[in-house]
């Protein structure tokens, strides 16, 4: 299977054609999130994903993410208990998950490998990241993201202009900003304001 990329649909949304226009709006909801089969309490306490070898097995002992396999193997997936969701060490370290909507300062979020930068853009890494929820972008409801920033080179960098709707007796709107940059020498990835 390949990863999604621009003009494809994912989960029923479209990946944007055009990366510098300031009409992509990205959809993101618990539907792609990482945690989304999870048997778990809370989500807001998952603060971290830890990266580990996949292995295959004959038997169905975890779910896996078909959205996001390269190379054969999944970017993430869950044991059979699904207490618990890990990264491909293959592909990431171990990743901190942040929250978007309440970031006050610049924060390294994890390290891509040279491997993954090979199989897929700086955009496509950043468009998984943003809809498995591994940074955060709403808690309630969902959020919409319109990419108004795009730059590549050694510091890839995109900025998002961000509304996350929640709802009490009304609907809810927060407009935030965000920058996501992956460092394409050490593969850092760090968010900020």
């Amino acid at each position: 299977m390949r990863y999604p990329g621009p003009g494809d649909k994912v989960k029923g949304k479209v990946v944007s054609r055009d990366r510098h226009s300031t009409n992509n709006v990205i959809l993101i909801s618990g539907a792609t999130a990482f945690w989304n089969h999870l048997n778990v309490r809370d989500t807001a306490d998952i603060h971290r994903v830890e990266a580990a070898r996949y292995k295959k097995s004959e038997i169905a002992d975890h779910l896996t993410s078909q959205d996001w396999v390269i190379l054969g193997e999944p970017l993430f997936w869950h044991p059979a208990d699904r207490t618990v969701a890990y990264i491909n060490k293959r592909f990431f370290s171990d990743i901190n998950v942040v929250d978007l909507t309440s970031l006050g300062e610049s924060v390294n979020v994890g390290r891509i490998k040279a491997e993954l930068l090979e199989e897929m853009s700086c955009e496509q890494i950043i468009h998984f990241l943003l809809s498995s929820s591994l940074m955060r972008t709403f808690i309630h409801s969902h959020s919409e993201l319109r990419l108004i920033k795009c730059t590549g080179g050694k510091s890839h960098l995109q900025r998002y202009d961000a509304s996350h709707f929640m709802y009490t007796n009304e609907e809810i709107c927060l407009k935030y900003t965000f920058e996501v940059i992956i460092d394409t020498q050490s593969g850092v990835i760090s968010v900020g304001p």
